[in-house]
C-alpha cells in the first residue's frame, strides 16, 4: 500500500472515530447493540478496515464510545498503536471491547510510557483495580 493510500485510509478512519467520539452512540448498558458501522471502502475500492475495539467512558460499555478500526490482529502482523487517546477519552476509559483476535494493552501516559497492563478479556466490563480512568495511550495486540 502506498504512503498516500495509507494516509488517506488513516484520515478516513480517524475522522469517523472523531465524529463518533463527539456524538457518541446511544447508551447500551446491556451490551446488545451491534458495533458501529465501519468506514466505507477507500477510493481504490479496497475493503474497509474492521472494528478492532471500542473504548467506553462508563463501566458495562456505557457512555460515549470511541471505535478503533484497522486490519484484524494476527500473530506476526502489525500492532495497532495509539500514541495518545482522543482528549475526550484521556484518563476517562472505564470499559473495553475488542474484536478480531485483538487484546488491548493500555498505558498510563502518552507514547506508551509509565505503567502498562494487558487487559485480560475481550469484554472488559470494568477496568482492573487501579486502572479506571487512567489510560492515555494503548496498543492492540494479537491474542496468544
Amino acid at each position: 500500500m502506498s504512503r498516500s493510500a495509507r494516509l488517506t485510509r488513516l484520515f478516513t478512519v480517524f475522522t469517523a472515530g472523531v465524529a463518533l467520539a463527539l456524538v457518541g452512540p446511544a447508551p447500551d448498558p446491556a451490551g446488545t447493540a451491534a458495533p458501529a458501522a465501519p468506514p466505507p471502502a477507500d477510493r481504490l475500492g479496497r475493503a474497509p478496515a474492521v472494528l478492532l475495539a471500542t473504548f467506553h467512558l462508563e463501566e458495562n460499555f456505557g457512555g460515549g464510545a470511541w471505535p478503533v478500526y484497522g486490519d484484524p490482529c494476527r500473530q506476526g502482523g502489525d500492532i495497532r498503536v495509539i500514541w495518545r487517546v482522543p482528549a475526550a477519552f484521556n484518563d476517562a476509559i472505564s470499559s473495553v471491547r475488542t474484536f478480531h483476535n485483538c487484546r488491548a494493552r493500555v498505558a498510563e501516559h502518552g507514547d506508551l510510557r509509565g505503567a502498562q497492563i494487558t487487559l485480560p478479556s475481550a469484554r472488559t466490563v470494568r477496568m482492573p483495580a487501579g486502572w479506571n480512568n487512567r489510560t492515555s495511550s494503548l496498543m492492540l495486540i494479537p491474542v496468544g
